[in-house]
């Protein structure tokens, strides 16, 4: 099925602003999971995630997909102080996504990956601190500008603190 869902896809390769290549219309409805991972280890990551699908036999509906970007200095960005590897793991709505997002997270802890903020996955402040070496700086500017959490709900607190 993944392999007929990508010929839908375009093969291209699209070098742009980011907002022109990534926003794209999208009639299938899915879940995602999507990790940032340090450059250098993204292919023996991604050789991991294959073999664990094929070892547990977790049925896909979906292509993965994988980026790659420069580091950057945007204090809890996936991507700082590193080049990064984005590995994104989707399932079709119909289907169950915890059991394989799980078992691929775990792969992505092991090499001190960090999730995407805006898509699925298991974590919460407490072990996403040490991740990201700007943590404290970032909550100290949270701190100043949202003192009362204005800005905040139940995601938000599970992943960035009180």
């Amino acid at each position: 099925m993944a392999r007929f869902s990508t010929a839908f896809m375009s093969q291209s390769e699209q070098v742009d602003r980011s907002h022109r290549v990534f926003a794209n219309y999208r009639t299938i409805r899915f879940n995602e999971m999507e990790y940032a991972l340090p450059a250098e280890v993204g292919p023996q990551v991604l050789d991991r995630v294959l073999a664990l699908i094929e070892s547990e036999a977790f049925p896909l509906a979906m292509p993965i997909e994988c980026r790659i970007s420069a580091g950057d200095d945007a204090l809890i960005s996936q991507a700082h102080e590193r080049p990064t590897v984005y590995i994104a793991v989707h399932q079709h709505q119909t289907m169950e996504y915890e059991p394989y997002f799980r078992e691929i997270e775990k792969i992505f802890r092991e090499v001190d990956g960090r999730p995407h903020w805006g898509k699925l996955h298991f974590r919460t402040a407490a072990d996403l601190a040490p991740s990201f070496p700007r943590w404290e700086d970032f909550q100290a500017v949270r701190d100043r500008l949202d003192p009362d959490r204005v800005f905040s709900n139940a995601y938000v607190t599970k992943v960035l603190g009180d």
